[in-house]
Order: C-alpha cells, then sequence, then structure tokens
C-alpha cells in the first residue's frame, strides 16, 4: 500500500469514527455543542495515537532496511496437505547470493513466530505474475507480485510489492538492484 493511500484511509477513518461519535453523542441526549466538544477531544486523542503508530512503523521499517530485512510473502505450493508454508505466510526476508533466511513473523507486526530458516534457492522459476484476486483478499497486499523460484527443497512462490521483487531478486542473483535507492 502507497504512504499516500495509507494516510488518506486513516483520514477517512478517523472523520468517520469522529462523525460516528458525533452521532451517538446527539443520540445519546448531549446537546449539540457538549456532543460537538466531546467529539473533536476524540478525535485529538485518536489522532495522536495514530500519528504515534505511523511513526514507529516508519522507524521500525527503517531499521529493517538497516539490517537488511526485507518483508514479504513466501509459500510453497507442492507442500503437503495441513503444512503451514503451503499457504502464504508473512516474514523478513535476509537475502543473500543464492541464498535467502525467512524469519515468520506474527501478522503484520514483526514479532518472530518460530525459528529462522535458510532457502536456498537454484534459479527463478519463470517471470513474474499478479497475484489472484483470492490470495489478494485473503492475505496479500492489494497490488501484489508473484514471483516463482525453484528451491533444494521445490518450488517457493514470494510475493510481495515490485521494488521488493527487485531487491530480492538482486540479492540472489549477485547483481544491483534496479533501484537506485538501494
Amino acid at each position: 500500500m502507497t504512504e499516500k493511500r495509507r494516510l488518506l484511509y486513516l483520514v477517512l477513518l478517523l472523520v468517520g469514527g469522529g462523525g460516528t461519535y458525533f452521532l451517538y453523542d446527539l443520540l445519546s441526549g448531549e446537546p449539540s455543542d457538549d456532543a460537538a466538544i466531546s467529539t473533536l477531544i476524540f478525535i485529538g486523542a485518536v489522532s495522536l495515537m495514530l500519528i504515534v503508530l505511523v511513526r514507529r512503523r516508519r522507524r521500525s521499517s527503517q531499521r529493517l532496511a538497516e539490517r537488511g530485512q526485507i518483508e514479504c510473502y513466501i509459500r510453497r505450493p507442492d507442500a503437503p496437505e495441513g503444512d503451514r508454508y503451503r499457504k502464504w505466510n508473512i516474514g523478513l526476508v535476509t537475502p543473500g547470493q543464492g541464498v535467502f533466511t525467512f524469519q515468520p513473523v506474527l501478522g503484520r507486526t514483526r514479532i518472530a513466530r518460530g525459528e529462522a530458516f535458510e532457502i536456498r534457492v537454484t534459479a527463478t522459476a519463470g517471470s513474474r505474475y499478479p497475484a489472484t484476486k483470492w490470495d489478494k483478499f485473503n492475505r496479500l497486499e492489494a497490488n501484489a507480485i508473484v514471483l516463482p523460484v525453484n528451491t533444494d527443497d521445490g518450488p517457493v512462490e514470494i510475493a510481495s510489492q515490485t521494488d521488493t521483487l527487485d531487491k530480492i531478486e538482486a540479492f540472489l542473483t549477485g547483481k544491483k538492484s534496479r533501484d537506485r535507492r538501494t
């Protein structure tokens, strides 16, 4: 999700929450001027919390970039039924030449869930393709792209944004990334 779109969603959430709170106060029997004041206080408090959360997320993303970790999703489509990596799993990838380390995390929180493991990549298995609508609805971000790769243990699919996949491919092949910021 782009930064502008995320900001727009937060503003819409704030305005919608404020409007709902105002209507609740009015329907509860509060005079309109008292309801307006309490709504402004509510919006101010929620705005401060959102500012703190957004700044914390931004700092966390910067720390990940400094450590060389990239947030993305992986799955093994040929894994046996019931295997936890048959479905998309979010995690932090630390790419290297021909190998990457995947640390599963709890949701989008970046809290480690389980042990990190290495995946040895032999080659990309084909060109990138857009994720299915079901995958986007169920787990992935709206504009996620899937990169199939071959590994020693069978095919693996990596899903993320285009620039993130560029970085992963650059590390795996040992070439420079097409992104000028890295």
